[in-house]
């Protein structure tokens, strides 16, 4: 999960029961709000205004546009 790649709040731990963040974890330490929950549209909304906010903090850390493959870095 991205969020656990590039959110240091959410790097593995090495714990063996870690669990990945839920899409509300992830928007309350975004600051984003939840629209919709738990339907088809507001999820998808949610998770897109999500994926352009970590685009947009990887874009600043990388100092450059982004390309495919800094997604999975």
């Amino acid at each position: 999960m991205m969020a656990m790649r590039h959110l240091d709040a959410f790097h593995r731990t090495g714990y063996a029961n870690q669990r990945p963040p839920g899409l509300d974890e992830v928007c309350v330490h975004a600051g984003l709000p939840v629209l919709g929950r738990h339907t088809a549209s507001g999820d998808a909304f949610t998770t897109g205004q999500l994926f352009l906010w970590m685009c947009g903090r990887l874009r600043v850390r990388f100092g450059r546009q982004l390309v495919a493959g800094d997604l999975l870095k």
